[in-house]
Formats: structure tokens, sequence, C-alpha cells
């Protein structure tokens, strides 16, 4: 948010809510903090927050815990 806060407020983010998570970020925080920047979500389910691969389908992974 940092990099777009003085930019045209068209100019907006996608947050992918399993890198934010693997980062060690409050996913829902993260929502908040982007306010009306936020424009889309990528949504996907992790079965392991320290492996990348670890890709499941939403609903069956450590994210909706």
């Amino acid at each position: 948010m940092k990099a777009v806060k003085n930019m045209d407020p068209r100019m907006g983010c996608c947050i992918d809510v399993g890198h934010t998570a693997r980062a060690g970020a409050d996913v829902v925080q993260s929502i908040r903090e982007a306010g009306s920047r936020l424009f889309n979500v990528h949504m996907k389910d992790l079965a392991s927050f320290q492996s990348k691969e670890s890709q499941v389908a939403v609903g069956e992974g450590a994210m909706c815990r």
C-alpha cells in the first residue's frame, strides 16, 4: 500500500490470500488495509502455510480452519 498511497485512486491491488497467509500477514487485516484500493481477490486454500506446493480445493485446507 505504501507504493500506491499517493497515486491515482484507480491504482489498486489484488490480494492473493494464499501468498498473504504464507508471508505471515493477517489476511483479513490486509484486506481491511487495502480498503477501496482492493480490486480483486485471488482465492485459494492451502494444506500447509509453509509449502507453496500445498494448494487444495477451497474449503479443504488450513485457510478455513
